[in-house]
């Protein structure tokens, strides 16, 4: 089994969350999503999503290629779903440079054997989340 293992807010799901889901689950044999909390979204993005958790949790479960969501960390860089579902691998999206630079510091020191996977983006210039209209 490759359990694979992502980071997101995923607010108003849209195709390129989709896509970036998708091609995850196609590097293992299990998706697991770890959604931001509100806390750490606000922390990161300087705002609340506008969908609450349990929505963005519900429509993120329905997809078909994702196997389980669990609620991520209010506390950024605690990245207790790694400690609890020991991935083989971490799909990071194109533009989520600072995650990905953050988690390869804290591999490196965990002592981790993760390797990290780079999504290319769907259509960054309609569906990047920040260029998204509420």
């Amino acid at each position: 089994m490759t359990r694979v293992l992502v980071f997101g807010v995923f607010d108003k799901l849209h195709e390129g969350h989709k896509y970036f889901l998708e091609k995850a689950s196609e590097l293992g044999t299990e998706l697991i999503v770890s959604m931001a909390s509100e806390a750490s979204t606000v922390a990161l993005k300087d705002k609340k999503p506008s969908q609450t958790e349990e929505d963005r949790m519900r429509a993120v479960k329905s997809l078909p290629y994702v196997n389980e969501v669990v609620k991520g960390d209010d506390l950024i860089g605690a990245y207790s779903a790694i400690k609890e579902y020991n991935p083989n691998v971490i799909a990071t999206g194109y533009d989520q440079n600072a995650l990905r630079d953050h988690l390869n510091e804290w591999l490196k020191k965990d002592g981790r054997g993760v390797k990290i996977e780079i999504i290319d983006s769907f259509e960054p210039r309609i569906y990047k989340s920040s260029l998204l209209t509420d």
